[in-house]
């Protein structure tokens, strides 16, 4: 934790995972519910380099993000046609979080999912950010958090990057685990695992 230019590592924090909970209906094939909790063995300390975004409130929907600009990090590539990931420093883009009606319209075109679109797309646990030209999370960027700031200053994670089509496209949209989605989900494996390793 902390790195975000791997030549300069004085100010970061390792730790090992001591478990993994992976959804149970995670499914590979089609990324839906592309969502685990991890326990680690030592804390994380917040300092000036390593810090929290917090988790939506409670009761928040998806809806809750549509049509705000957000932020999405991550070390991922910076162009869908050159396989130059990881970026030596990491990188940071706003997008904007659409309804899902016009990310689903987005991704039923016949160059993109076509048909298809439903069995990729999960209106319920997904969120869809980005379509403006070059400004898009892309390959090496699954699990970057999506995070929104709201009324009162606080930054909140709203989604966390699962898959997109051809990065940085206009028109077409990343697509986000939705952290509200799985918000019981989320905060049942914390209370159990907090449990377990006491």
């Amino acid at each position: 934790m902390g790195v975000w230019n791997p030549s300069l590592t004085i100010n970061t924090v390792s730790s090992t995972v001591a478990k993994i909970e992976v959804h149970p209906f995670f499914n590979p094939l089609t990324l839906k519910n592309d969502i685990a909790v991890l326990r680690l063995v030592t804390p994380m300390t917040r300092s000036a380099y390593i810090n929290t975004a917090c988790m939506p409130l409670s009761g928040s929907t998806s809806a809750t993000f549509v049509g705000q600009r957000c932020v999405v990090s991550g070390w991922g590539q910076t162009s869908f046609f050159i396989n130059n990931a990881p970026t030596n420093l990491m990188k940071q883009v706003f997008v904007n979080v659409v309804d899902y009606t016009t990310c689903r319209t987005s991704f039923s075109a016949a160059n993109l999912l076509s048909t298809n679109v439903d069995t990729y797309l999960d209106g319920n646990g997904e969120i869809c950010a980005g379509g403006e030209s070059q400004k898009d999370a892309c390959s090496q960027d699954g699990g970057s958090p999506l995070v929104c700031q709201d009324t009162s200053g606080v930054y909140r994670v709203a989604g966390l990057v699962i898959w997109g089509k051809n990065c940085g496209q206009p028109g077409v949209y990343g697509v986000y685990v939705s952290i509200p989605a799985y918000y019981n989900w989320i905060e049942t494996k914390i209370q159990t695992l907090n449990a377990e390793f006491g």
